[in-house]
């Protein structure tokens, strides 16, 4: 079966990760002669406003990493992602061109919450998945969403296939090397996702199914 995935992403909000990453990265500096700029990066002028947020990160990371992450969270909500673009190869590229000016500053437990953060509300990784049993008189799909805290989302069953899009809700996790959970965060990612029907599927008499961590699709066949 087909998969097309697309995620709700405006490159603004990568190009304000990035400044974000410059910026922080510098404050996170010591013993460096020169400052990194932001023309190092080739980057465009950075929203108004996030040279003082990246001061007031910094401050808060040196704190906790829980707060300074929430801060980011409430920075990149929502409303600042209005753009339907696809831009994760670009996304990706610069995403190691920052890691590569800031390795020699970074310490590594920002190296290591910054990862988990940016896939989380990113790259989507183990947003959902999505399985599809043939039986005698139908399509069944079950829709497992791991970690969910709650959901937000609209499956609409079309000709043209499954479409979900909506907002996901999702536990994070933190734990040492005992396995004991040092920390738990929310965190919200946006997300669109179209899913191809057989050609023989009566997707008008299409039956959608609400459960805690599944949505179950049973598309009769015609």
């Amino acid at each position: 079966m087909e998969l097309e995935k697309k995620y709700t992403v405006a490159k603004i909000g990568v190009l304000a990760l990035l400044a974000v990453c410059v910026l922080l990265g510098a404050a996170l500096l010591k013993d460096k002669d020169e400052p990194i700029r932001i023309d190092d990066l080739s980057a465009p002028a950075m929203p108004k406003g996030l040279e003082s947020f990246s001061k007031s990160f910094s401050k808060e990371f040196k704190q906790g990493q829980d707060q300074a992450f929430d801060m980011l969270d409430k920075f990149f909500d929502e409303g600042f992602f209005k753009d339907n673009s696809d831009p994760f190869q670009k996304m990706e590229q610069m995403r190691r061109d920052i890691h590569k000016k800031l390795e020699k500053g970074l310490q590594g437990s920002f190296d290591d919450s910054w990862d988990d953060w940016y896939d989380a509300r990113f790259t989507g990784h183990d947003s959902f998945s999505m399985s599809m049993e043939d039986k005698a008189h139908a399509y069944e799909y079950k829709i497992s969403i791991p970690n969910r805290s709650s959901q937000d989302l609209k499956v609409d069953v079309t000709k043209d296939g499954i479409q979900i899009s909506g907002t996901l809700n999702k536990v994070v996790e933190k734990k040492n090397a005992d396995g004991e959970v040092t920390a738990r965060q929310e965190v919200a990612s946006t997300v669109s996702q179209r899913f191809s029907l057989p050609d023989d599927a009566n997707y008008g008499s299409a039956k959608i199914t609400n459960g805690d961590d599944q949505i179950i699709i049973t598309v009769p066949k015609v």
